[in-house]
């Protein structure tokens, strides 16, 4: 990875998902070592990778039910592009149920600004 995309990526970031179902605030985290969390808000954990003109990441994201059970597990799966202190990221998530079935797919847009430490 380059220096300067790990730099300007790497660190915890106030995510806005914007999904058919309404807006949600998530806190992640991106690593230097191309791991990446979700850190509030949910949880999960996943992977980057620098690209020509941005990056992609992806994240296993368990789903729990009312008593804290597994009830299945979301994919995300973002491109995007580093600007100063703020990224953009556009892809999908993908819900599967307990059994590993596809449930659905649902386009998402994430718009995050850069967090103190």
């Amino acid at each position: 990875m380059a220096t300067s995309t790990v730099s300007a990526l790497t660190g915890p970031w106030l995510a806005r998902v914007a999904r058919p179902s309404g807006t949600v605030e998530i806190g992640l985290r991106f690593c230097p070592d191309g791991s990446v969390f979700i850190v509030a808000g949910g949880h999960g954990a996943g992977a980057w990778t620098r690209r020509r003109t941005g990056f992609t990441y992806h994240i296993r994201e368990p789903m729990l039910d009312d008593q804290g059970g597994f009830a299945g597990h979301v994919i995300i799966r973002q491109a995007g592009t580093v600007d100063g202190d703020a990224f953009t990221s556009r892809g999908e998530s993908s819900v599967y149920d307990t059994h590993g079935s596809l449930l659905r797919t649902v386009a998402i847009r994430i718009t995050a600004v850069r967090r103190d430490a």
